[in-house]
């Protein structure tokens, strides 16, 4: 058995008083130990003992699938809110015809087909721990994750969120936000994903793009003091990013795609720090504010007609940015501008 333990350091630095950047940096360390001879495949009881995914009395065999080849399978039961007492990696979790709607605390690794729902209804996962995704492993569909304060969702090789709906939730305690990461070549595909902010919030969830990952054709929410960040040579894709009073982040080669960006109640979208020429979005449209510098924005490859009536200013460092319409349809600006580029 493969026993996967996540380790994670976090570093938030203060770019303006409109915005804060979570990074993560974080490293999977993989050691071969003994195989356990509690792991296997197995099935959740109708009427297990306790709520305790570690418990192999719960299961049928009565081993605990915790094993890169091991299976979960949940069908109908008198106990479907369930928790894991300590970490575990599997190959898969699969909801049978139906099964009952579970509720699973988890702090786990996919590393094979990831979740199958086949239960006809909506299944929920939550983590405020380490949680994640590796190989080819998905997060299915008719499933919701949510990933609480101070915890993270990684998204590795060329693993996907499926059409499964994501909340990173934000923090009311004065801590960092529940954060989704996007490695290597994974793909947010046809995913929902909301970065919230609660009521009463001192920071918002955040979803973070590294490496080649793709926001695919994802749904993109960010609210208030709530972060979307890519890096490297990241892609937003085909997705459709509403940002209602948060901040998208484009660094070093990253892309636009084709993507929307609809920027709402003042939400940020800086291009300040990208370093590749030019830099090019599908589409722009709201009230919101857009921050840039050198080298060059292009608008517009999506070919939509948009309206964008908020600002676009001017980074830090004292360099004229260029604005440049980029394929079919319309482009109107109706703000007052105050970049000084062409």
């Amino acid at each position: 058995m493969k026993t996967i333990q996540f380790l994670a350091s976090v570093n938030r630095e203060c770019q303006n008083k409109h915005a804060v950047v979570l990074k993560l940096f974080v490293t999977i360390a993989i050691a071969l130990v003994t195989p356990s001879t509690f792991a296997g495949s197995a099935s959740w009881k109708t009427h297990p003992a306790s709520n305790d995914w570690n418990t192999a009395s719960n299961w049928t065999p009565e081993t605990v699938p915790d094993g890169i080849d091991d299976v979960a399978t949940f069908g109908s039961s008198n106990v479907t809110d369930v928790f894991m007492s300590s970490f575990v990696d599997v190959g898969g979790i699969t909801f049978n015809p139906g099964a009952d709607a579970y509720n699973i605390n988890v702090q786990l690794l996919f590393t094979g087909v990831g979740i199958v729902n086949n239960s006809g209804i909506r299944q929920e996962i939550t983590t405020a721990q380490a949680f994640g995704f590796a190989q080819a492993s998905s997060a299915g569909s008719e499933v919701t994750y949510t990933v609480k304060e101070l915890a993270e969702c990684d998204f590795h090789d060329q693993s996907t969120a499926g059409s499964a709906s994501f909340i990173s939730n934000g923090s009311v305690s004065g801590d960092i936000g529940g954060a989704i990461v996007f490695f290597d070549r994974s793909s947010a595909a046809d995913s929902i994903i909301l970065n919230s902010l609660p009521q009463g919030g001192t920071d918002g969830g955040e979803t973070v793009f590294e490496g080649n990952s793709s926001a695919g054709d994802s749904t993109v929410t960010i609210e208030s003091l709530a972060v979307v960040e890519f890096f490297d040579n990241s892609t937003a894709a085909n997705a459709d990013l509403t940002n209602d009073g948060g901040t998208i982040y484009f660094e070093g080669n990253s892309e636009g795609g084709m993507a929307q960006f609809h920027l709402l109640h003042g939400g940020v979208l800086n291009v300040s720090g990208h370093s590749a020429a030019p830099l090019v979005l599908g589409s722009l449209d709201g009230d919101g504010v857009v921050t840039i510098s050198s080298p060059e924005l292009g608008i517009g490859s999506n070919g939509m007609d948009t309206i964008f009536s908020g600002l676009i200013e001017e980074g830090s460092g004292g360099k004229s940015a260029v604005i440049s319409k980029v394929g079919t349809g319309t482009l109107t600006l109706t703000g007052a501008n105050t970049y000084t580029g062409g």
